[in-house]
């Protein structure tokens, strides 16, 4: 009976720590520093893998490649160091790292401060925060002699799977035929 209570006990608790996904759909805008006005806007996805067990977080962010009429991906994979809520950072080719540091409750936090240095040596820094079901970003990116030459601010709305399928689907259809079209990029 004794194994019996701490088995429960045991399952009761790592039941809050299995891993989870959480789709969003948004937007990243694009300004010049020190302007309030955005320049262009990029759609985008997202899919983030949580899982507090293993201590990883996998981000995919998916946005329109128009020149390929394809969506490219960006992966960035999270790995908490030793403590707790101190990531480093990294994408499976290497061409950036960095550490993010999560505040709030584990595994639920609510904000985050990021650094990155990109393999050509210019530095993302930025923040980011949870309000509600939306995630909000702002990444300021340093040149290699650090002048501030972008800000991207990212809006997100969390969405269902079904959904994210379907948008997924629908932004492809876009950019095959030719629907959808860069706004004001640079």
């Amino acid at each position: 009976m004794k194994w019996l209570v701490l088995s429960i006990l045991v399952s009761c608790a790592s039941a809050g720590h299995q891993a989870f996904v959480e789709h969003f759909q948004g937007e990243v805008y694009i300004f010049k520093p020190k302007s309030n006005t955005a320049i262009g806007k990029i759609p985008v996805l997202v899919r983030r893998t949580v899982d507090p067990e293993a201590g990883e977080i996998m981000e995919e962010l998916w946005q329109p490649d128009y020149k390929n009429r394809t969506l490219k991906e960006v992966i960035t994979n999270f790995v908490q160091t030793s403590t707790p809520g101190h990531f480093n950072v990294s994408d499976p080719q290497k061409t950036f790292k960095g550490k993010v540091h999560f505040q709030g409750t584990p595994w639920g936090w609510e904000e985050w401060r990021y650094a990155i240095r990109q393999k050509n040596g210019s530095i993302i820094r930025g923040i980011g925060q949870f309000e509600g079901k939306q995630m909000l970003t702002m990444k300021h990116f340093f040149d290699t002699k650090g002048k501030n030459i972008w800000v991207l601010r990212e809006r997100l709305e969390e969405i269902d799977a079904v959904a994210f399928k379907q948008k997924k689907s629908a932004l492809m259809r876009q950019l095959r035929e030719r629907v959808m079209k860069p706004s004001g990029t640079p």
